[in-house]
């Protein structure tokens, strides 16, 4: 588990109220033969509610969660992923929305819950 700041700028007065929390289960983490590529499942909860749009040809809906999990796919070699999948989790843990975004593959950030990871997934340190 690690904890990451999610207030995207803001200064609260209690710095807490904006960490999240990232946990992930090492078993889900596989990796290339040649160690070139690794995929991990995470789940992160956010310390602020998150909003997610879904939209379709005659409906705009808008979620407030706290929750998701992601499936991240790192090039280990290059230190860039992409999300291959994501999950917005409701109440019991309940996937209420799921989106496999275009795969562009992205530089790590410095800080977020993929920089946390990549180390993880791609070495197991």
């Amino acid at each position: 588990m690690a904890r990451q700041r999610d207030c995207r700028g803001e200064t609260p007065a209690d710095d807490r109220a904006c960490l999240g929390e990232v946990h992930f289960n090492q078993r889900t983490i596989t990796r290339s033969a040649d160690g070139s590529t690794a995929d991990i499942w995470i789940q992160v909860r956010h310390g602020q509610p998150q909003i997610y749009q879904i939209e379709d040809a005659s409906t705009e809906t808008t979620i407030r969660y706290t929750a998701q999990r992601l499936h991240y796919r790192f090039n280990c070699t290059e230190q860039k992923f992409v999300v291959v999948e994501r999950q917005i989790m409701g109440a019991n843990e309940q996937v209420i929305a799921r989106d496999e975004p275009r795969q562009i593959w992205r530089n790590t950030p410095e800080s977020g819950a993929a920089r946390h990871v990549l180390p993880i997934a791609c070495r197991g340190a």
